[in-house]
C-alpha cells in the first residue's frame, strides 16, 4: 500500500492551476472557497474533500473542451 503525500497532491493542484493560467483567487471563486483555502491545499496543509476533488476534475474537463 502506498502512502498518500499531501504535499505532492498540493503541488499537483498548484501545477494544474498555473498551467491553466488561474490565480488562487480565480480557482477559489470557481470552487466557492477562499484564496487562503486554495493556498492551504497547495501547501498540503489541508486536502480537499471528495466534493472539491470532483469539482477540480470537472473544471479540468471543461477546460479541455474550451481549447
Amino acid at each position: 500500500m502506498s502512502n498518500f503525500n499531501k504535499k505532492e497532491f498540493g503541488n499537483n493542484i498548484r501545477k494544474f492551476r498555473k498551467a491553466k493560467g488561474l490565480s488562487q483567487e480565480n480557482l477559489a471563486m470557481l470552487l466557492n472557497k477562499t484564496p487562503a483555502t486554495i493556498a492551504r491545499y497547495e501547501t498540503g496543509e489541508i486536502i480537499p474533500n471528495a466534493e472539491q476533488i470532483f469539482n477540480l476534475q470537472w473544471i479540468r474537463y471543461l477546460w479541455i473542451w474550451t481549447i
